[in-house]
């Protein structure tokens, strides 16, 4: 199949207009694109303590980002503000928890 084969959409991110395959890209894989093209968007993340079973992978990732608690559940630090200069970290850690209890949202 080729890339000219997908039907594509093309969507308005501030100042750069990026064409993405409909359904086929990943959170992750735009916030890539953006940091390549020195964008930078306003990041959040959320631990969802229900989903959360103490394997702390997000702690040992990125210690600035997340703490765990008495009970060894994580949570974020600084209301889950996220600066630009670890949000790299932040996907790593939403990519690498396997209950996937945290998410990433624009601030």
């Amino acid at each position: 199949m080729k890339s000219s084969d997908c039907a594509r959409t093309p969507v308005r991110i501030e100042r750069a207009t990026y064409v993405r395959p409909v359904g086929g890209v990943t959170q992750g894989e735009i916030r890539f694109v953006l940091r390549q093209l020195a964008i930078v968007i306003d990041m959040r993340v959320h631990v969802d303590q229900e989903k959360c079973q103490g394997h702390n992978r997000c702690v040992a990732l990125a210690p600035d980002l997340f703490e765990v608690d008495e009970y060894g559940t994580a949570s974020t630090k600084n209301d889950g503000v996220v600066p630009p200069d670890r949000q790299e970290a932040a996907q790593l850690a939403v990519d690498n928890c396997p209950e996937y209890a945290i998410t990433v949202t624009d601030a």
